[in-house]
């Protein structure tokens, strides 16, 4: 149903808030959350219109003032709610980096495989963070390369603090790993 709702965004800014559910691993479509979002703003707006028509005393230009004013603060209200998750979700993984390697690196001199130090590495602490090293454990134990692994997982996170980190240390996986 909210699917119709969509075409109204343009394509860029429908591509943009696809990336934004991605990296706040929102689990929904697309293109029923921009439906949806335009269609809660919709009604919100003409809700908040109604009541500024029938309790004040404006005209009624102002009221369609009002409403389209109302619509925009609330399309952009729920796109930064959304920037503002997947930011956080990045800085929390940030945040816990230098103790999810330090932690992996432990368990690489204690003698673990890979994928299993980095299993091991995947505490409950690291919240969006274990998932995520937990994932790469799983692949490379599946028989994908540690390198490819670990750079696919920078295409889960916004941020480049992590990206450069995970290539740097990517870099050395012939000596290490």
């Amino acid at each position: 149903m909210y699917r119709i709702f969509a075409r109204i965004y343009p394509q860029f800014l429908r591509k943009k808030i696809e990336s934004l559910l991605f990296y706040s691993k929102i689990k929904t479509e697309a293109q029923n959350f921009t439906g949806f979002m335009f269609f809660f703003s919709f009604l919100i707006a003409l809700l908040i219109s109604f009541i500024f028509y029938f309790f004040t005393e404006i005209n009624f230009t102002t009221v369609v003032f009002i409403f389209i004013i109302s619509i925009t603060i609330l399309q952009f209200f729920i796109y930064f709610l959304l920037v503002f998750r997947a930011d956080r979700r990045a800085k929390f993984i940030e945040r816990v980096l230098p103790d999810a390697l330090q932690i992996t690196a432990s368990n690489l001199r204690a003698g673990f495989t890979t994928e299993r130090a980095f299993l091991l590495s995947a505490r409950p602490e690291f919240g969006y963070f274990a998932e995520e090293l937990t994932l790469l454990g799983k692949r490379i134990a599946g028989g994908k390369s540690i390198e490819s692994s670990m750079l696919d997982m920078t295409k889960r996170v916004k941020s480049e603090k992590f990206s450069k980190t995970i290539h740097f240390v990517s870099s050395f996986k012939k000596s290490y790993f």
